[in-house]
Order: structure tokens, then sequence, then C-alpha cells
């Protein structure tokens, strides 16, 4: 199974459609000639989600957007190969009140969530989430993942897990303590930056310790403002 995180960056600066589908076909392209079966996007927008929909049709979109706008309303979104069977699936917010998009904790900016689906590949149960962080200071983030660790001590079926997403931090000791409480490794925490501006790793692919990545790659592409992390588990 291979799986990956990508920020996609969002598309509030661009004006010309022309230039999200030449984007979006390059990314698909991509994801198509790695062969992808777990794809977790971040700042998806509301009008990209059709055209991605479109394109990577042998998937299954999950996902709700965040509720924070017309322009901002971005999605977590996870793209699940169709040949895998998907248990359920839920969009929670990163907020004092769970169930309800839209909602953010206080002095936060923007409205945070996470997007997860139970699956069953090949009698293997388990629990994917792909979330996306603030991007203002550690102590928010702390609080957006206390919040994260309630989803999934509410969600955990006594499955394995596979937390991705955008963390807006390097593997600190806010990440590290994630970890350990949930009993997972960072599997992609020696590939470098990936935040292509500057130095700092702040996307990150985190599994159960029972799982074995047998490989992890960043992609030196230059389709967002991130490098995408691929990794293969299950083989």
């Amino acid at each position: 199974m291979k799986i990956i995180t990508y920020n996609i960056q969002n598309d509030y600066s661009f004006i010309n459609n022309n230039v999200i589908k030449n984007k979006a076909k390059d990314i698909t392209s991509l994801i198509k000639q790695y062969d992808i079966d777990i794809i977790g996007f971040q700042e998806l927008s509301i009008r990209q989600v059709n055209l991605y929909k479109k394109l990577l049709d042998n998937y299954i979109f999950i996902g709700n957007h965040r509720r924070s706008g017309i322009l901002s309303s971005e999605y977590n979104a996870l793209f699940i190969k169709r040949n895998i069977e998907i248990i359920d699936y839920k969009t929670y917010s990163l907020s004092n009140n769970m169930e309800r998009l839209g909602s953010r904790l206080k002095g936060h900016r923007f409205p945070r969530i996470c997007t997860l689906c139970h699956i069953n590949y090949d009698n293997n149960k388990l629990l994917i989430l792909n979330t996306h962080l603030d991007n203002t200071d550690d102590v928010k983030r702390k609080e957006e993942l206390d919040v994260l660790k309630k989803i999934i001590e509410k969600e955990q079926r006594k499955e394995d897990i596979i937390l991705l997403g955008d963390f807006n931090m390097n593997n600190n000791e806010l990440l590290k303590s994630l970890a350990k409480e949930l009993d997972l490794i960072n599997c992609t925490s020696h590939l470098g930056n990936t935040f292509i501006s500057n130095n700092k790793q702040i996307d990150h692919i985190f599994i159960s310790k029972k799982l074995k990545c047998n490989y992890k790659e960043k992609l030196l592409v230059d389709f967002s403002d991130h490098y995408p992390l691929i990794i293969s588990i299950l083989d």
C-alpha cells in the first residue's frame, strides 16, 4: 500500500482557471505514476474538489470542508482507491465542539479539521487520519493536538493508525510526545525540508509501530509550495 501526503497549496491567488487545471493534471499524473492507494491532500479548495474527483476517478473522495468562508473553506481530503474496502469515515473539528464544523478553539484564526477513514486493506484494519494544524505558534498547535488525541481515542477500534498531514512544525517535542502516547513512529522524519521556501520539515506521516515502512520518499516537484511525501507499507 502506497500513501501520499501533499499540501497542494490554496488557490486563492489564482485567477486563471487554466492554471488550476494544469496544476491538477500534473499532480494527478504524479499520483498515477507512483500508483498511490491513499491520498491525503491539504488546502484543497471548494472549487478544486470536482476537478480532482474527475481526474481521480479511480478513487473515492472523502471529507468535508472546514466552513471558514467562501474562499478559505479548505478540505483535508482523503482519496481512497476504489478497490479498498471503506468501512466508514468522518470529518471532525479540532475544537471544543468536535462535531461542529466551522467551530474553532479560542484565539485561533481558522477552524482546523481532521478527516478520517476506517478501511480494510488485505485483511488489515486501519484508521487513516489527515489533518492540517495552525500555522502561527506551538501553543495553538498543542491545543489542536490535544483535540486530535481525543478524536483518535473516540474512533480507534483496535486498528493500526496512519496519521498524516501538514503539522506546521518540525518533528519537535510536541510531535514526539504525540507519537509516544499513540505508539506511533514518524517514518518520514529524516527526509528533510518539505516546505520549499525554508528549511523546515512540517509535513509528516506517522504509522503504528506494528506496521513496517518498506519505502519512503520526498518528491522534488514544484507544483506547490510543499514537497509531497510517499511511504509504502504492508507489501
